[in-house]
């Protein structure tokens, strides 16, 4: 788990830019249960171009035994005059050759909008000694320059020929508001595309989503699944967040979020409950409490989750932040797996970030997006609040691309379904951001 924490906290801090600091070297540490001593576990040094765009970052980690650091893995990024990434390609080290080593290759295409078109993923064959195909994704848009479809197609080894994966088709109101996703899955029985989902989306007059049904395909006919309904205070930020799970043809309430919000409508309180059948009423499940400097800048954000037996709460993790005084992100602690028992958390990961350069590069926390929630995501849907209409990729802890699309501006839904309970990144713009799926 060390390695985990080493590893997110180093690709969060990897991928972000802010708006005077440009990060050059990520330290990052670990610490033995209930230490307060860190321990240096490795390091990233980022590579730029004159644009200040990031085209390579190595992975180093520390060997005591010698003192030194010892490579691992690096990235390179070609890259347009836009900053699209055109050509992403990892490398591991060799340690018998002490040389960079192929290992996997993302290959990308963008329209005018600077909106993903077409990526093929490639591995490398080393007995080979050739670039493999994995699988490819192409996208297609409208006008509004609002994507209408995306297209998963598999590599087939065996044959030497790409299957189709999966299709996802969009539509939009004529406010391009999306009301409807519906996907389809490769069948293997069949060997053909099958309806696999749908979801229907409601808005009010401000362009907020206020309902989502969930359908799924079953022997013919679309079947309701989920509901997920939300309310919105007077400033349309985001207040209540039910779900119902369909249980007979009956809407039966299954989770529900409450946000409370600062006067700078960032938010810092989350209280996350559970429907007790029995009873019918509402038992606490989890909340989320973020703390902000007088910068509006978030310094700390404490999950903890609520036993029924006990009736108490105890602590499930920890994030803190610390900034400079041109307040640029600095260092960043993560904690998780809390110990009743020695009152500590079992794991802890520190990243500090050195500046040796600027950029006149926004800060996309404060300028691009305004907010990102839940985290923890328990079901399936993540919602970001967006300033301007951009990409967003939801990455694993390996940095491989799991999910993919574009925000419009305002209230954004994310469909995470079908990824298994975790951390994960999500990359909006040229910023990071680590969640959690329950």
């Amino acid at each position: 788990m060390k390695s985990i924490l080493t590893l997110l906290v180093t690709l969060v801090c990897s991928l972000n830019l802010s708006a005077n600091c440009r990060v050059d070297t990520i330290y990052n540490y670990e610490f033995d249960p209930g230490s307060t001593t860190k321990l240096l576990s490795g390091r990233t040094i980022n590579f730029y171009n004159a644009a200040n765009q990031l085209i390579q970052f190595d992975y180093q980690s520390w060997l005591y035994a010698s003192s030194s650091f010892s490579n691992r893995r690096r990235t390179t990024n070609t890259v347009d005059a836009a900053g699209n990434n055109l050509v992403t390609q990892t490398f591991l080290w060799n340690t018998t050759t002490s040389a960079w080593d192929n290992s996997s290759k993302r290959t990308s295409t963008f329209n005018g909008a600077n909106l993903l078109l077409t990526q093929l993923r490639e591995n490398w064959d080393a007995a080979g000694g050739v670039w493999l195909p994995a699988n490819d994704v192409a996208n297609t848009y409208s006008t509004a320059n609002k994507i209408l479809s995306h297209t998963y197609n598999s590599w087939v080894s065996a044959t030497s020929s790409w299957r189709a994966g999966q299709i996802i088709y969009y539509t939009y109101d004529a406010s391009n508001n999306l009301t409807e996703e519906f996907g389809l899955d490769y069948d293997a029985g069949t060997g053909s595309l099958i309806n696999t989902y749908k979801h229907l989306n409601t808005f009010n007059a401000a362009n907020l989503l206020t309902q989502q049904i969930k359908q799924k395909y079953e022997t013919g006919v679309w079947v309701n699944n989920l509901r997920e309904r939300y309310t919105y205070n007077a400033a349309n930020l985001l207040q209540e967040h039910i779900t119902q799970i369909n249980f007979g043809s009956i809407w039966t309430n299954s989770s529900k979020r409450v946000y409370t919000y600062t006067s700078f409508d960032s938010v810092a309180f989350e209280d996350q409950s559970n429907w007790l059948l029995i009873g019918a009423s509402w038992q606490a499940a989890f909340r989320i409490l973020n703390t902000y400097n007088s910068d509006n800048l978030l310094t700390e954000e404490k999950g903890d989750a609520y036993s029924a037996s006990t009736s108490t709460w105890s602590n499930r993790y920890k994030i803190t932040k610390e900034y400079g005084s041109a307040k640029d992100l600095i260092a960043e602690d993560q904690y998780i797996d809390w110990s009743s028992a020695t009152g500590f958390y079992r794991e802890h990961a520190r990243a500090e970030y050195k500046c040796a350069g600027t950029t006149s590069i926004a800060n996309i926390s404060s300028e691009q997006f305004l907010n990102l929630y839940p985290n923890p995501v328990s079901n399936n849907i993540l919602f970001i609040d967006s300033k301007t209409e951009q990409t967003f990729s939801v990455l694993s802890l390996n940095g491989k691309l799991l999910r993919g699309g574009n925000l419009k501006n305002g209230t954004n839904t994310i469909d995470v379904n079908g990824l298994s309970s975790g951390f994960y990144f999500i990359k909006i713009g040229n910023e990071a951001r680590k969640i959690i799926i329950q």
